[in-house]
């Protein structure tokens, strides 16, 4: 019941639309996918991403996205390509600390 709560919609009307006795408005709609944290279309559509909400701690960071996201398609590729090195970087390195650590002490 907690998470229904802090939205401001009711358990039970959460059950009524899940059995498609009711129709949620729009504004409950927008509630329902803040608190579970996924895109409205991702409620409406069965194809839709889900696009989970970033919450990004550094404003900074989010403030370059959103930079990236106005650029061409070769550009954001190209950012996309880096991310993943940087991703796949750090993967690696947190696979191999832990047997570094180990071979230490022991």
């Amino acid at each position: 019941m907690g998470i229904w709560n802090s939205g401001g919609i009711h358990p039970n009307h959460v059950g009524k639309y899940e059995a498609n006795k009711t129709v949620p408005s729009a504004d409950k709609l927008r509630k329902i996918a803040e608190v579970l944290e996924v895109s409205s279309d991702y409620l409406l559509f069965d194809d839709a991403p889900r696009n989970e909400r970033i919450k990004f701690t550094d404003p900074e960071l989010l403030e370059r996205f959103m930079s990236i996201d106005k650029m061409d398609e070769k550009d954001r590729d190209t950012i996309k390509n880096i991310l993943d090195a940087m991703i796949l970087k750090n993967q690696v390195i947190g696979l191999v600390e832990p047997k570094v650590k180990m071979s230490a002490q022991g």
